[in-house]
């Protein structure tokens, strides 16, 4: 049996994956992210005194941050780079490997295809019930969509 995963929809884009708070550190440009993490696909920064994580806003790639796959870590770019410390103010979403078959029940039970109540979903993985969804044993190691794609 599977719980449905922790996945974030973000119109018209969905993600699968998770996501870490950071505290800031005045001027340091590298945040090392955690480990499973395929990629970072979104990132928020409180920084409003007291920088606190409670005002949060979006910051974006390329022109606030960068990803290093090479050395796993949130790289600021130089006009971003925080000059100041924070507690829980900096906020990263990133990819994690996802089996097939449940991003594929994610996508049926968020659409409605599948009837299930999202709070404590489970699908068995079983020939003999036509609403499962059978594992493949194959992996994707960064599940996002762009609807209407």
């Amino acid at each position: 049996m599977r719980m449905v995963l922790d996945f974030k929809l973000y119109s018209p884009y969905t993600y699968w994956g998770t996501s870490h708070t950071y505290d800031t550190v005045a001027n340091q440009i590298r945040y090392n992210m955690e480990t499973g993490c395929e990629g970072v696909y979104r990132v928020f920064l409180d920084s409003t005194p007291p920088y606190d994580g409670s005002k949060l806003e979006e910051i974006y790639e390329n022109n606030d941050w960068s990803y290093d796959w090479h050395n796993d870590q949130l790289i600021f770019i130089s006009e971003r780079i925080p000059d100041f410390a924070g507690t829980d103010n900096l906020k990263v979403y990133y990819f994690q490997n996802q089996k097939i078959e449940d991003v594929v029940a994610d996508i049926l039970i968020g659409s409605g295809i599948l009837q299930a109540k999202i709070e404590a979903t489970t699908i068995s993985f079983s020939d003999s019930n036509p609403d499962t969804i059978l594992d493949s044993g194959n992996n994707f190691v960064i599940a996002g969509f762009k609807s209407g794609q």
